[in-house]
């Protein structure tokens, strides 16, 4: 695995410069950054992105994260290749792994939608009411026999697991003490989970959340810097 590059060797870009970059207005740069798609930090009231955040955005630029987690990771070889093969079902290539994360275990992907396949805004819907179909051992005669059995593989996959959550784009299921929830989160608690990363590694905490409401956090002060 890289070695993390050292902060003193890290380039930091004011807010105009990353405009100037991606060739979009200031403001949609710190739309990015508020909604967590863009790494950035705070130095008084305005904000430095790394230089190396803005080249890794502009190359996955439209891509879909998918993010799984599991507690115990009693086999996620099984779970991953679950995964691969619903997202495979449902008109996604893979695009970049993250290398896992290991003690638990977590992995993040990145994929996008097959240029034959409907767009995402219209996958993830189908994927949430087959899993809801799934988990109540509901008939359906009219659901694509393949995508029925691939969401039924990775429930099977999830069996071994007493906390779990999977996360493709806005639509997350999260498994807790043996239940399953699945859900397409708002933009507001897509905002919330992405600036708060923590909870994707959390199936009981992300949960709580959900469950309280939608969560909200006020959005960073927009200051003028260069």
């Amino acid at each position: 695995m890289a070695s993390e590059t050292p902060l003193s060797d890290v380039r930091f870009l004011t807010m105009a410069e990353v405009a100037l970059i991606m060739r979009v207005s200031k403001m949609t740069v710190y739309r990015l950054v508020h909604i967590g798609e863009l790494e950035a930090i705070r130095v008084g009231r305005s904000f430095r992105v790394p230089e190396a955040a803005v080249h890794q955005y502009l190359r996955y630029a439209g891509n879909t994260p998918v993010r799984i987690y599991l507690a115990v990771g009693e086999d996620p070889g099984l779970v991953e290749s679950a995964v691969l093969e619903l997202l495979e079902e449902y008109g996604f290539q893979v695009e970049r792994r993250e290398m896992p994360v290991t003690g638990s275990w977590f992995r993040m992907f990145w994929v996008r939608a097959k240029s034959a396949s409907p767009p995402v805004e219209e996958l993830l819907p189908k994927l949430q009411r087959m899993i809801e179909l799934r988990e109540l051992d509901h008939p359906q005669s009219e659901v694509d026999l393949n995508q029925a059995d691939a969401v039924a593989r990775l429930l099977g996959a999830l069996s071994l697991e007493q906390d779990a959550l999977m996360q493709i784009g806005s639509l997350i299921l999260i498994k807790v003490q043996k239940k399953i929830f699945v859900r397409t989160l708002t933009q507001t608690e897509l905002v919330y989970f992405n600036r708060n990363p923590a909870l994707f590694q959390d199936p009981a905490k992300a949960l709580q959340v959900l469950q309280q409401g939608r969560p909200e956090q006020p959005p960073p002060p927009i200051a003028a810097d260069g």
